[in-house]
């Protein structure tokens, strides 16, 4: 096979094997049954403590597995423009440590 061919069969290939988990229909699926069996608390009750907390606006959240636990990733902007994400244990409401340098 030459070169160019094999780079994308080789390209094709990874992206077919890419998790489910990154398709948002999947993740809204996942985090409804989760809530359903009382794994994870709704988000709308944790959302608002988060915000008020960095007195920041909502950008985005996703549903994610991070160390066996179920995880929001919540991206905030704060009134002065600056991005930042949070994460929230989904099953506790407890914030988790951030990386100091994080942030956009």
């Amino acid at each position: 096979m030459r070169p160019p061919l094999l780079l994308l069969s080789m390209l094709l290939g990874a992206v077919a094997g890419l998790p489910a988990a990154a398709d948002p229909e999947h993740d809204h699926n996942r985090a409804q049954r989760a809530l359903e069996r009382g794994e994870i608390r709704p988000l709308h009750a944790l959302l608002a403590p988060v915000e008020q907390r960095f007195g920041a606006r909502l950008l985005e959240v996703e549903l994610r597995q991070e160390r066996g636990r179920l995880v929001y990733g919540i991206k905030l902007i704060t009134p002065d423009g600056r991005i930042f994400e949070v994460g929230v244990d989904a099953a506790t409401g407890g914030m988790l440590p951030s990386d100091p340098g994080g942030g956009h």
